[in-house]
C-alpha cells in the first residue's frame, strides 16, 4: 500500500538533500563542474539538485556520492532526518 504524503513533503525532502549535496561538495572544495566531470552528471542537473529542483534518480544519487567520496545512505540518511519520511 502507497503511502501518500503532501506534496510540501517532497518539496522539503529534496531541498534537505540539494543542501546537503552542497554542503559535501564545499567541504570537499569541489565545484559543480568538478562533480559533474567525475561523475558524468551535467553540470545544470547537479545544479537542480542541489537547488532542490530535481528528484535525483538512485542512479544519480550513486554517481553524485562516489564523486563525493561518501555513500547514497549517507546522504539519504541525513535528507530523511526532520522529514515526514523517517520512520518514528
Amino acid at each position: 500500500m502507497k503511502s501518500k504524503l503532501p506534496l510540501d513533503s517532497k518539496a522539503k525532502f529534496l531541498s534537505k538533500l540539494g543542501k546537503l549535496i552542497k554542503t559535501l561538495r564545499h567541504l570537499k572544495t569541489m565545484s559543480q563542474e568538478d562533480v559533474s566531470k567525475s561523475s558524468g552528471i551535467h553540470r545544470t542537473y547537479i545544479s537542480a539538485i542541489e537547488q532542490g529542483n530535481k528528484n535525483i534518480t538512485l542512479v544519480s544519487m550513486l554517481k553524485i556520492a562516489r564523486s563525493l567520496d561518501t555513500s547514497p545512505g549517507e546522504i539519504l540518511d541525513s535528507s530523511i532526518k526532520g522529514t515526514e519520511y523517517e520512520r518514528s
